[in-house]
């Protein structure tokens, strides 16, 4: 007998890769935000003898062979979906970056892949979750020396160490009285945003020797120094220099006019 092959269109995978830094494997809060444009592949797996758990991972060693389905990147949040799939078998692949280390994953070993079997009109989930060994230790205060009290946002620049790209990280932590301790951290490029959400630091570098730092916060993240760009003072030369040339036009008109010839 053949059993007809169940529609695509109906089947989905979904999940999250998140920061762990309190290597629980539970995303705790908005402390342990999800990670943005973390690659994660979707492969299409044999599991011997053909038999798996409906909507659960599978084991590990039970797979007889793989086939890359699709590629995708994480959301802004950490989530991921894949869908259209058919019914069956997959191991959901996540290329964390070298600067975290796995905590959780929902397959339990730890290695950032998880295998889930699809029901028929189902869904299943995976989930990873990464940390890194960074303990921030900050004193964070206004330009005046006045210590910051309050929600600051410790803003990772991303594997890459550039800010304003999709792969930056914000973590809510809280400052007393100016002091921040904050653990789990993954190494790189950071900039603390003070409780107001306008006014951030200059670029700062967190590892895992590093020492207490004091971070003063006082400049907006989305506007950078003229010192630093340049452009408005450029902006403001080209209707100067249109001003300066009609204004000579101008005075040479008045003076024909007037039957002066220049010299």
């Amino acid at each position: 007998m053949v059993v007809p092959p169940t529609p695509v269109g109906t089947q989905r995978i979904t999940g999250v890769v998140w920061l762990d830094r309190n290597r629980d494997g539970a995303q705790d809060g908005p402390g342990e935000p999800g990670l943005a444009a973390v690659p994660v592949e979707l492969y299409r797996v044999e599991l011997r003898g053909g038999s798996g758990v409906l909507g659960r991972v599978g084991s590990s060693g039970a797979t007889t062979g793989r086939d890359l389905v699709a590629r995708g990147l994480t959301e802004a949040d950490g989530a991921f979906a894949f869908g259209s799939l058919s019914a069956g078998a997959y191991a959901i692949r996540v290329r964390y970056p070298e600067s975290l280390a796995v905590t959780w994953d929902s397959e339990g070993q730890f290695d950032a892949e998880a295998q889930v079997v699809v029901p028929e009109h189902g869904q299943a989930q995976a989930e990873v979750g990464l940390a890194g060994d960074v303990q921030a230790d900050l004193r964070v205060q206004t330009p005046s020396g006045s210590p910051v009290t309050g929600t600051v946002l410790l803003w990772w620049a991303g594997p890459d160490g550039v800010f304003g790209r999709d792969d930056d990280v914000r973590v809510p932590v809280e400052a007393v009285d100016g002091r921040v301790l904050a653990g789990g951290l993954p190494p790189g490029a950071y900039r603390v945003v003070g409780p107001d959400g306008s006014s951030a630091s200059p670029p700062l570098n967190l590892s895992q020797d590093g020492d207490p730092l004091t971070v003063t916060v006082g400049t907006d993240p989305q506007t950078p120094p003229l010192a630093v760009t340049g452009w408005a003072g450029a902006a403001l030369l080209v209707p100067a220099a249109f001003l300066i040339v009609g204004g000579l036009l101008l005075t040479r008109a008045a003076r024909r006019r007037a039957g002066v010839h220049p010299a």
